[in-house]
């Protein structure tokens, strides 16, 4: 039973695995909205900011990330990785889910190899290209809209249950 119950189990596996690597979410209006807003974001947050621009630099980490693209992957709609170097000691890389992805000089220069910095780029390029963010604040948006309906729905009965109720009233004394 042991057994039958662990090939299940793997089988299940299996399957999903296969169903989910061709798994892609459908960019709505509210993604296509939170894609320009993050354009936009990006414009304002990089304004006065010690942007490096040493074209070999530049090169050489944008070559590096897009070696990191996932291969036979199209990120979103909209989406275009673009990579910034900005002058900071401090240690930081974050990613915008329009494709704009920032990584400081203290990122990459406390790095002790190649590889690590790879591993640390490849993380944030996963999220875009999977367009994880997007989705999710696609799929908040549509919980909103809905919850947004139950409760209008909710009004609307209410309100109708309390004419009913006056009619009745009504009804009785007239009767």
């Amino acid at each position: 039973m042991k057994r039958l119950w662990i090939c299940s189990a793997a089988t299940l596996f299996f399957i999903s695995s296969i169903f989910s690597s061709g798994w892609a979410f459908e960019l709505n209006d509210d993604g296509r909205t939170l894609i320009q807003e993050a354009s936009m974001a990006y414009s304002s947050d990089m304004e006065g900011r010690p942007v490096i621009t040493d074209p070999d630099l530049n090169k050489y980490i944008s070559s590096l990330a897009n070696k990191l693209r996932p291969k036979g992957k199209k990120p979103p709609s909209g989406v275009v990785l673009n990579m910034t170097i900005i002058e900071s000691p401090k240690p930081e890389l974050y990613a915008y889910v329009d494709g704009h992805v920032v990584i400081t000089s203290g990122m990459m220069f406390s790095m002790d190899n190649e590889a690590q910095l790879a591993g640390v780029l490849s993380h944030e390029i996963a999220h875009m290209f999977e367009g994880y963010y997007i989705n999710m604040y696609q799929e908040i948006k549509a919980a909103e809209r809905a919850q947004r309906r139950r409760a209008a729905a909710g009004a609307l009965f209410g309100a109708l249950l309390d004419v009913a109720v006056d009619c009745a009233v009504e009804w009785e004394d007239i009767n």
